[in-house]
């Protein structure tokens, strides 16, 4: 049970309001938004992060592209640079 209902006096943080959803006495709170505006309602992949979708004006799990060598992930920058003569893309000789 959530310790905020038991307190003496009932001086807890209940009731709740904006971007959550709870209400006293619940094991759980779910965010619904960020700051006014809503999330997507979907279990994101891992590694995705949130995103703000100006179409449809929400925040969205998105799946960011990443650098992996060897099936390992190792940077998720937007930018980059190699140093390299020989540079394959998935498995492909990138020209």
């Amino acid at each position: 049970m959530n310790r905020e209902i038991v307190i003496p006096g009932g001086a807890g943080v209940y009731p709740l309001t904006g971007d959550v959803q709870s209400s006293a006495g619940s094991p759980t709170v779910r965010v619904t938004g960020l700051q006014g505006l809503p999330i997507e309602s979907i279990v994101p992949d891992p590694g995705a992060v949130l995103t703000f979708n100006q179409n449809n004006a929400e925040w969205e799990p998105i799946q960011r592209a990443c650098i992996q060598v060897n099936g390992i992930s190792v940077s998720d920058d937007y930018d980059i640079s190699v140093n390299a003569i020989h540079i394959e893309v998935n498995g492909v000789p990138a020209s």
